[in-house]
């Protein structure tokens, strides 16, 4: 016996000989009958990583940014899907109820609201921006934003948004703009504004800066007056109104797309508020061309398959439509990226406004009617040109992006240098 002399336990379970054996004896064991019984082993779950458990603070201010960000309705909280949806991210987590979560954005509001009014304070000068607009319930409101430096050089904005009394006119503009500035007891504002907002600022007797984005839009809006561009443009207005207004043509539509392999987008209606709607609508249309121009089938009225018929961007017009939609896309981008709300972008103008004079250069291979949009571009950005150019030009100078004016040949300079007041 290789254990001569030792005791072992004989009572209870056989857990002992066993680690004895396997533990002592391991290598004298080679006839050992191996068992067949599999090992049983606990599997493992898996479940979600949440990883750190987010305070419950945290999880309220998430929510509230989600609710103002998208403008949802308070009672989002109710809705039975949304609870059970955060039941399975975190079953600890209880959203709060509605009139809490009312709560929570007056007191949130009100941290703004102070931080704000703290920033306003040490600011030494301000440019504010103004906008009118009817909401959902046909409320008329005023939204005035302030744009200003802390003393951090950090760039905040917000000041207030007021409901009105009757209409937009220059009067009640100027009224509403001289209380936020009383109320606030700002500096005299810098304006930055629409065209239409003029005579509100002449009133008050503040200086203003047109919004180098809406004027590009206006000389665009002015160029697209060409005759033969415009019975274009008003072509495709009826066209894209006409889907709007019938279902059935749309699914029409939808089905044609399918067959003939095109994506399947819904036409895009111009609407002049709202800037290079014209050349998304033409952008649009060109590409939907096939699917529109395929011959229907009797699932229409016969108005609704004339319509479609005669509006229909044909394949002799396409040619037009998309010189016009090259010609109108540098505006596209132009104007996005005048318009900013973080960051400065007083620099990028002169330079936008000099690659936009090389852009509507005529060329030989032009048809005429985009020759006379390029001619009337022209003349309106000539036009709009005013003495305060000067400070877009100072802004160049300060930037680090453009301060070399990389952008004008050496003539250019020089002549901009004569003309512009204060540089001769």
């Amino acid at each position: 016996m290789l254990c001569a002399g030792k005791k072992y336990a004989n009572k209870g379970n056989t857990t002992n000989l066993a680690f004895h054996l396997d533990h002592d004896h391991k290598g004298n064991m080679t006839d050992r009958p191996e068992t067949s019984k599999p090992v049983l082993v606990q599997q493992k779950i898996h479940t979600y990583n949440t990883g750190t458990v987010q305070p419950r603070m945290k999880i309220d201010d998430i929510l509230l940014q989600l609710i103002v960000n998208k403008i949802l309705p308070l009672s989002l909280v109710e809705n039975q899907y949304f609870v059970k949806l955060l039941g399975l991210l975190d079953a600890r987590y209880a959203a709060p109820g509605r009139k809490k979560l009312e709560s929570m954005l007056e007191k949130k509001m009100a941290e703004i609201k102070a931080k704000v009014v703290a920033g306003l304070k040490e600011c030494d000068s301000i440019s504010i921006t103004h906008d009118g607009w009817t909401s959902l319930y046909t409320e008329s409101y005023s939204t005035i934003t302030g744009h200003f430096i802390t003393g951090g050089w950090e760039l905040p904005s917000g000041l207030a948004t007021t409901k009105v009394v009757g209409s937009h006119t220059a009067e009640n503009i100027s009224q509403t703009l001289e209380k936020a500035q009383s109320k606030r007891n700002l500096p005299e504002p810098i304006a930055t504004m629409q065209l239409t907002r003029k005579k509100a600022v002449e009133l008050l007797g503040w200086t203003r800066f047109e919004c180098y984005g809406h004027r590009i839009n206006l000389v665009v809006r002015n160029s697209l007056k060409e005759p033969t561009v415009s019975r274009l443009v008003g072509k495709g207005r009826k066209l894209v109104t006409s889907f709007h207004q019938s279902s059935s043509a749309n699914d029409l539509l939808m089905a044609k797309q399918l067959l003939l392999g095109t994506k399947t987008h819904k036409l895009i209606m111009d609407v002049p508020t709202r800037w290079n709607s014209t050349h998304m609508m033409l952008e649009r249309l060109i590409k939907q061309t096939a699917p529109l121009l395929l011959q229907n089938d009797n699932s229409l009225n016969k108005n609704a398959t004339s319509t479609i018929k005669s509006y229909s961007i044909g394949f002799d017009e396409q040619g037009l439509a998309e010189k016009v939609v090259e010609l109108l896309k540098p505006f596209l981008n132009s104007t996005t990226s005048v318009s900013s709300e973080k960051e400065p972008t007083m620099h990028k103008v002169i330079p936008i406004l000099y690659k936009i004079a090389k852009i509507v250069t005529v060329s030989d291979t032009d048809p005429n009617p985009v020759k006379q949009m390029k001619i009337a571009i022209s003349c309106e950005m000539e036009k709009r040109t005013t003495d305060k150019d000067i400070c877009l030009l100072l802004a160049c100078i300060l930037n680090p992006f453009t301060k070399d004016l990389g952008f004008l040949t050496p003539e250019e300079l020089y002549h901009r240098a004569v003309i512009q007041r204060g540089l001769t």
